[in-house]
């Protein structure tokens, strides 16, 4: 059993994804004040969709240009996400792993 603070962690990692973006391999390697990665790994569908309810997007590129694409397979009810991405880790590791979530004031809230 992990003895880090789970809600501390997500603080953390929704500041950086407001300041930048935190990436999947950062969420996996426990980065921001979170857990080991053999604990972090596990987590990461259920960490990207406590970011998501904290207002976050999910999705590929540069989330402040015009380039920013959210996939196909995750405009999905956000109940769903967790399943999502922790499906898309396993079949599409080498892709999936740069799924970048950023918070930005204003936007409309995609995921």
């Amino acid at each position: 059993m992990s003895t880090f603070d789970e809600s501390e962690w997500i603080k953390a990692l929704v500041t950086e994804a407001e300041r930048d973006v935190v990436f999947v391999f950062n969420i996996a390697a426990g980065a921001f004040g979170g857990p080991t990665p053999d604990v972090a790994t596990p987590l990461v569908a259920s960490i990207g969709q406590a970011l998501i309810e904290h207002g976050c997007i999910a999705g590929f590129g540069d989330p402040d240009s015009p380039e920013w694409q959210v996939p196909v397979q995750l405009q999905v009810h956000h109940e769903q996400l967790p399943r999502v991405i922790s499906t898309l880790l396993k079949e599409h590791p080498d892709e999936f792993e740069f799924l970048a979530f950023a918070r930005r004031t204003g936007n409309s809230g995609r995921a």
